[in-house]
């Protein structure tokens, strides 16, 4: 379960690391939204990061990017229409972040960017 310390902690540290990304909350759902380049194709990725109270730190953040990349995907765990990505292998909800899910993110989209054009 989500502590105002942690969301604290967790806001500071993609500040300071991925400043453009910006941090939302409608309870019970928070995370943050930003936008990343493509590195081969120069296309703008919309990225969303966001968790449930309720499950985070216990389990990793649901990876939205639109347009959608790539066949990574499975069915939403938060009741979204589109899928989640689903590349976060090593979630360790004691040392794992926001930030440690979108390196997973962006990782993934180097790979995958650019591949079919």
């Amino acid at each position: 379960m989500l502590i105002e310390a942690r969301w604290r902690k967790e806001k500071e540290l993609m500040r300071r690391v991925f400043g453009r990304f910006r941090p939302f909350a409608e309870a019970p759902i928070f995370g943050f939204q930003g936008h990343l380049r493509g590195p081969r194709s120069g296309r703008l990725y919309e990225v969303v990061l966001e968790s449930n109270e309720e499950l985070y730190p216990q389990y990793d953040p649901s990876i939205y990017i639109n347009p959608r990349i790539g066949a990574n995907w499975r069915v939403s765990r938060y009741g979204r229409s589109e899928p989640e990505l689903c590349v976060i292998k090593d979630w360790n909800p004691a040392l794992s972040t926001f930030a440690s899910a979108l390196r997973a993110a962006i990782k993934y989209l180097n790979e995958q960017d650019g591949i079919y054009a």
